[in-house]
């Protein structure tokens, strides 16, 4: 079993692959980062952004669930290439049935539930988006969440 900081250096290098290289292949490998982790039953309220860990908490907790993966792919995603304009979608996944976050970056779904890279064009029939949540509202409420 890895340690958190072996979890937060595995995850620095993820990160610093992707900026350097953000492509097809590095955004794969955050999926499959972040896809290896022991999965949890429970974790946290994924509709309600103001329940939701920053990444270090997710890590340290280590409460791993299908949602907060998509979570953690948002955060790879931002923390690599901000520019980018990285969102956490809530999406009912109409072939897999099931709710769940995933994040959308530069044309790109990541975290569906088939551990696959899709560009968003080829499977937006297959997705019902529920709600967009933006890299500025998600930071903006961690930020606030922790004045409170």
């Amino acid at each position: 079993m890895r340690d958190t900081a072996q979890l937060l250096y595995e995850w620095r290098q993820t990160r610093l692959q992707l900026k350097e290289q953000f492509c097809e292949s590095n955004l794969q490998k955050a999926i499959d980062w972040w896809k290896s982790l022991e999965y949890h039953t429970h974790g946290f309220n994924y509709d309600h952004m103001n329940t939701w860990p920053d990444v270090w908490e997710y890590i340290t907790e280590g409460f791993y669930t299908n949602s907060g993966n998509g979570l953690g792919c948002f955060y790879t995603a931002y923390h690599a290439a901000p520019k980018k304009n990285p969102e956490v979608w809530l999406i009912h996944d109409l072939e897999y049935g099931d709710m769940y976050l995933v994040c959308h970056v530069d044309g790109y779904i990541l975290n569906r539930s088939s551990g696959k890279l899709d560009k968003y064009e080829d499977i937006q029939n297959d997705i019902d988006i529920l709600e967009k949540y933006s890299a500025d509202k998600i930071i903006e409420t961690l930020k606030n969440r922790d004045d409170k």
